[in-house]
């Protein structure tokens, strides 16, 4: 095989990765916005408000890596695993504690993200995104009243990633 087919394969990889990873962030955006309404102190709506534009900035972005192979939506197969979930939300410590697992699931992605990423242009938008959405969860978490040592792990690691191929692409 040669060096070109290598690459050529790695960039189409690359692309159905960063898709995905696009997929999961309109998943997100959507996801904060369902629940907006639960949110009822400011500090928590503007948390939100903030984390949400991150995530429609960072879907943005990966969209660009993508190409060609950029989702056209939100993860349906994603939104459709959460679906239970989000009924037994009714208040803002629910909507917030929620977020705060789903930004650590994210943040475990991008960690797995950037182990299987293999152009470095897509390494270093995993390595981007990663401590934001780790920001996210620390914010969220003080919201919450947590603990320290719960916010600020020795190591991220790539526990409850969102696995690509447990959530498809149409």
């Amino acid at each position: 095989m040669s060096s070109w087919s290598s690459s050529s394969e790695a960039s189409v990889a690359d692309g159905a990765l960063a898709a995905f990873l696009q997929s999961a962030e309109l998943a997100t955006v959507h996801l904060y916005e369902t629940g907006a309404h639960l949110l009822t102190t400011p500090a928590a709506a503007q948390t939100a408000a903030v984390c949400a534009a991150h995530h429609r900035a960072h879907a943005a972005a990966l969209a660009t890596l993508a190409g060609s192979r950029a989702a056209t939506g939100p993860n349906a197969a994603l939104l459709t695993n959460l679906a239970p979930s989000l009924q037994l939300l009714s208040s803002e410590d629910d909507e917030l504690g929620f977020l705060y697992s789903l930004e650590g699931q994210l943040a475990g992605t991008y960690e797995w993200a950037m182990s299987h990423f293999s152009a470095a242009p897509a390494v270093q938008q995993a390595a981007t995104i990663l401590p934001v959405e780790c920001q996210h969860s620390v914010e969220l978490g003080l919201l919450l009243s947590k603990p320290m040592a719960d916010l600020v792990g020795v190591f991220q690691g790539q526990d409850g990633y969102l696995d690509p191929h447990e959530f498809p692409l149409p």
